[in-house]
């Protein structure tokens, strides 16, 4: 006879199942009262036994399960806690070790232990988080982050907090984590730094520059913008190449650095060659204090690969709320300003102000219009004669550029030729002028005016185009203009660069074409330089000519260079001839040519035919 349980039913039905299998009626069971008892007294041993077993199994399950997740929760890289409100106990992880460095026993020991181990300014960052925790019912994915001290060294890590709370609102468990999160903070913060620092020289950058300015005029405070740019940089990198550039960028970088202090502002590169400072403070004496200091930062020699060089700074100054009440103003201004400074020599800081605005509005207006000006037909040429003192005949003309716009009118082109420079214009511009010079010239010898010399000034931007000379061989096939007639005229400032000057004026004596050094006695020409090269005539500039009767200083200058032309065995040109004094002192002198309003102002094309008519005529007469 075998049972067979059934498991979950009632104690009653497994006593019906037993007399159904034994087919006992009730009497049998009386009479049976003993064997009755034996049988009950059996099954209860057996339910006991068999729920004992049955809670045994499920009890080692359960430490089974329980003691794998401790292992895992010892095993992880986090320290996970937990607090019973009701009964006061804490667990703990084995995380609590490799993250405080302490061991489980003093950390259950001592709870408030963590504490100890805060570094000192998120104290009071961690208690808030605490006090906001509770106070909120304890919302769920509350975190925050600190910083801990161990054996000297910081660490970052990240809490997590979570509560379940009773009906009455009290807490019942509260569990948390803490994360070491020092090596994702370390990646943030290395991100960080190359998003708002400069790689070059470390400075913060202009990302970092507008995020902190903007910041500040928003707040409203008072702040100065000081716009650094380095003069002539460009020629650090063309003479010594981009690392030497480099490294005078750092080092300039770390005295600006070291002048200026924290409580004044702070310096940023911004690119390139350029630095901005902004400043804390806006009282002009104080501002102005700062710019000598930095112009005086880079007075002293960079040494770069053996070589002492030295490096300029053009400082523009604006401020908020004085000059500008905008970011975007504030830059313009101080833009402006370092612009006027370049202008006004270099090495040197400017305020911003009104005019300092409208100049460079009109400045950049100009250019605008500048750059639609040859294909509107704005700009034409004059020409002024050149006399054979002589004999009071035309030898030449020289060909001076004019601009009319329809918006600024006659624009001189004392204004609006540096302005062609600065913004390449020139060599455009100039390439027009040879041409149409040229052409005139043709035209004159072709309407039976004569053979005349025609000048033209060139500028160190054209001349120092690798492909000036080839402009000239294609120009002259081009207008088949006799090139013995056509004669450059170069500045000083051109001569600095003594072998490059001597290549390409070799070229051009090669093509035929000559050469004059316009204004000499203004710059820093060396007679070894005037030796070397292979030049046909000097310009005496008009502002030796207009005191060479009245000044013996003046006429010995004069007379010197004349005298120096002659032993060259080069022609000599007065420039800015007024009066018949002038000129009879010039001819005394033994000058050759002159050229200015005693004898004609720059005329117009038709002009100058006229005066040409007039010569020829008189020259019929004189015969």
């Amino acid at each position: 006879m075998k049972y067979i349980g059934r498991v979950g039913t009632p104690l009653f039905a497994d006593f019906a199942y037993f007399f159904w299998t034994m087919k006992l009626d009730f009497a049998q069971f009386y009479n049976g009262y003993h064997l009755l008892s034996l049988f009950f007294f059996s099954v209860i041993a057996w339910w006991i036994g068999r729920h004992y077993d049955d809670n045994r199994h499920l009890n080692e399950k359960l430490m089974e399960k329980r003691n794998e997740l401790q292992s895992l929760l010892d095993n992880a890289d986090a320290a996970i806690w937990s607090i019973d409100h009701r009964t006061n106990r804490m667990s703990l992880s084995k995380g609590f070790e490799k993250i405080l460095d302490v061991s489980l026993q003093e950390a259950y020991t001592e709870r408030t232990l963590w504490q100890k181990y805060l570094y000192h300014e998120d104290c009071h960052k961690a208690l808030h988080f605490l006090r906001s925790y509770k106070d909120d019912k304890g919302e769920a994915g509350k975190t925050a982050e600190f910083r801990i001290v161990r054996n000297g060294q910081i660490k970052w890590v990240e809490v997590k907090l979570s509560s379940t709370w009773n009906e009455k609102g009290e807490p019942v468990k509260t569990n948390g984590i803490v994360l070491d999160i020092t090596e994702r903070k370390t990646s943030e913060e290395r991100i960080k730094q190359l998003a708002y620092t400069d790689s070059l020289t470390e400075l913060p950058n202009r990302t970092s520059l507008f995020m902190d300015l903007n910041k500040r005029l928003q707040e409203g405070k008072e702040t100065a913008l000081f716009i650094i740019d380095l003069d002539r940089f460009k020629t650090v990198n063309d003479s010594f190449g981009h690392l030497a550039g480099d490294t005078l960028l750092k080092e300039a970088a770390g005295r600006f650095k070291s002048a200026l202090s924290k409580e004044s502002g702070c310096i940023y590169r911004f690119g390139g060659d350029e630095f901005w400072f902004v400043c804390h403070k806006t009282n002009k004496v104080q501002l102005t204090l700062l710019a000598e200091k930095l112009l005086h930062t880079l007075t002293s020699p960079f040494m770069i690969q053996d070589h002492g060089i030295v490096i300029t700074p053009s400082i523009g100054i604006s401020t908020f709320p004085g000059d500008a009440d905008s970011m975007d103003t504030l830059l313009m201004y101080a833009d402006s300003a370092m612009r006027i400074a370049k202008e006004k020599g270099r090495n040197n800081y400017q305020f911003f102000h009104s005019s300092l605005y409208n100049k460079i509005q009109r400045k950049a207006a100009l250019e605008k219009e500048l750059r639609r000006a040859i294909w509107k037909g704005e700009l034409f040429l004059h020409y002024q004669p050149q006399v054979d003192l002589a004999t009071s005949q035309i030898t030449g003309f020289e060909a001076l550029i004019r601009w009319e716009n329809e918006r600024f009118g006659s624009v001189s082109p004392s204004e609006f030729i540096p302005i062609a420079e600065e913004s390449g214009l020139i060599t455009s511009i100039g390439e027009w002028v040879l041409k149409e010079a040229c052409l005139q010239s043709k035209r004159w010898e072709q309407q039976g005016y004569g053979r005349f010399s025609m000048s033209i000034n060139i500028s160190v931007q054209q001349f120092q185009n690798r492909y000036f000379a080839d402009t000239f061989k294609a120009l002259i096939r081009e207008t088949h203009m006799d090139p013995s007639l056509l004669q450059i005229e170069i500045t000083e400032s051109i001569m600095q660069n003594t072998q490059e000057t001597k290549h390409i004026l070799d070229q051009l004596k090669e093509i035929g074409v000559k050469v004059s050094i316009d204004d000499f006695g203004t710059g820093y020409s060396s007679l070894s330089v005037l030796k070397e090269l292979q030049l046909d005539c000097l310009k005496i500039d008009q502002s030796f000519i207009r005191d060479v009767t009245t000044s013996k200083k003046e006429a010995a200058i004069v007379k010197n260079i004349i005298d120096l032309a002659h032993n060259l065995e080069l022609n000599v040109v007065a420039e800015g001839v007024e009066t018949a004094g002038q000129l009879c002192m010039l001819k005394k002198l033994g000058c050759q040519t002159g050229q200015g309003y005693l004898f004609s102002k720059p005329l117009f094309h038709q002009e100058a035919e006229e005066l040409l008519v007039q010569e020829q005529q008189k020259m019929k007469i004189d015969a």
